[in-house]
């Protein structure tokens, strides 16, 4: 099924097909849309085409997506600060934020649309954006999968890895480039993702991440014949870590903490 053909009620009627095949695995049913201003499954918003093919990937990869999914969308124009909220998420779809703290922020192109003057850009960055406090928010609050859009300095993929002391795999990074919103047909994606073996990601500037014990739980309904499914069932191959690596990251995540 073609994206342009997907719309909120035959989306919920495939996620229930898939989920009554896997009762007994955990499904996905919190969403939490941060930063988006639309998100509407099948819409024409910016946001809600990165949410729905996003969604779809990940359904056709083999995570579970309950039909009775929710999702909430936060962001500034709202009053509210993912970052400050405490309300758990089993998905978390970060829509082309900004990383890093203001004002150590990274220079901007000409032309940027964010951002105006350091004013305005002061009121569109959290006051904990930084790499540490996205991550551990990100593990406090439950969030099983990530989903980021963005480029190098966006949150992205590689924002929520092992190096914060978390048990979180990237399974498809992000791309280590300027997004600026730009648009890369899928015959021109493979320079983005030069670790991926094959090309099938939906739109260019999206990148994935998984928490590993999520990943063992789900594991029976992930499908290789995606990259994503493929990626996913490939880090659950790799070596465990043995006694030591584990005490070591657990002692990271104290101290960073």
């Amino acid at each position: 099924m073609s994206t342009e053909d997907i719309n909120e009620e035959n989306f919920r009627a495939r996620c229930a097909v898939a989920c009554a095949r896997h009762p007994d695995l955990p499904h996905l049913k919190s969403i939490a849309a941060v930063g988006a201003y639309d998100a509407e499954i099948g819409g024409d918003g910016k946001d809600s085409i990165r949410l729905t093919n996003a969604l779809d990937y990940a359904l056709r990869s083999g995570f579970l997506i309950d039909p009775d999914f929710e999702i909430d969308i936060i962001n500034f124009r709202d009053g509210r600060d993912f970052l400050f909220e405490d309300k758990p998420a089993d998905l978390v779809f970060v829509a082309y934020i900004l990383s890093g703290s203001y004002p150590f922020l990274p220079k901007f192109w000409k032309g940027e649309p964010r951002v105006t003057d350091k004013v305005s850009l002061s009121d569109m960055i959290s006051r904990r954006n930084d790499h540490v406090e996205w991550a551990h928010h990100i593990d406090e609050i439950g969030a099983k999968l990530i989903v980021t859009y963005g480029g190098n300095i966006e949150v992205n993929a590689q924002t929520f890895r092992r190096q914060y002391g978390l048990d979180y795999d990237v399974l498809i990074p992000s791309p280590d480039e300027e997004c600026m919103d730009r648009y890369v047909a899928r015959k021109d994606m493979q320079p983005f993702y030069p670790t991926l073996p094959k090309i099938d990601i939906p739109q260019c500037w999206l990148g994935f991440s998984a928490r590993h014990d999520f990943l063992q739980a789900t594991q029976p309904s992930l499908h290789k014949g995606t990259t994503l499914g493929a990626q996913a069932l490939k880090q659950l191959s790799a070596p465990a870590l043995s006694p030591a690596a584990a005490i070591s990251r657990s002692i990271m995540k104290n101290v960073i903490r």
